[in-house]
């Protein structure tokens, strides 16, 4: 039977299609990660992991956690097939509430993908923000640090699509109605390419894990 072109994804399961397959990645209990119930992730006693995601960067799996620890926050880079730690991060003053790894400009590199609560010297209140880094010779370099987009936003996500990848938000417009906007890269940040009429479900606008090829 022909596979399905899509898994829907949520904060605790995951998938990710290779090998002609897919693969389902479960976060349990805050602490152990696995995959098709076999253990990738362990973190070690008092940490404990509140967002993950993955990706496949060439042959690596490339695993990427927000974890909680002694009351501070890291943001924790691992290489899943070498197994081995490539980034920890401390990132409690930007409160990170997010994480998506991704090819955010389609140059063929990941970005690392943080979504922040914090202020911003250009709008100095507290709000969420986007924050884009990438990460070359075991170092994290800011690519966009985004004051803000067209509108406050409460929600993000990058996916891939036919006109390349996209950023796509749920954004209040002045009258704080929430709707559905799309972006792309252009150079130095991002472009609004679209408002949706309509709020689409979060999880079907959201968190598709899509087979390598397959768009949106």
């Amino acid at each position: 039977p022909q596979t399905e072109a899509y898994r829907v994804n949520t904060t605790t399961r995951k998938y990710l299609y290779g090998e002609n397959r897919w693969e389902e990645y479960v976060l349990h209990r805050g602490k152990v990660i696995t995959r098709n119930g076999n253990i990738v992730f362990q973190t070690k006693d008092k940490v404990r992991i509140f967002v993950y995601d993955l990706i496949w960067e060439q042959n690596n799996l490339l695993l990427g956690a927000l974890v909680r620890s002694c009351g501070r926050l890291y943001l924790v880079l691992y290489n899943a097939t070498a197994g081995r730690f490539i980034l920890v991060k401390e990132m409690t003053a930007y409160r990170p509430w997010k994480l998506q790894l991704f090819d955010a400009d389609g140059d063929g590199a990941i970005e690392v993908c943080l979504g922040v609560y914090k202020k911003s010297p250009l709008h100095p209140v507290e709000a969420k923000r986007l924050f884009l880094y990438t990460f070359t010779q075991g170092t994290l370099r800011p690519k966009w640090l985004g004051s803000r987009l067209a509108h406050p936003f409460t929600d993000f996500a990058f996916a891939a699509g036919t006109e390349g990848p996209s950023l796509f938000t749920i954004e209040l417009d002045k009258n704080r109605r929430r709707r559905l906007s799309r972006y792309q890269w252009e150079a130095f940040g991002f472009t609004k390419r679209k408002d949706y009429p309509e709020i689409l479900p979060l999880k079907a606008a959201f968190t598709y894990g899509y087979r390598p090829g397959d768009r949106q």
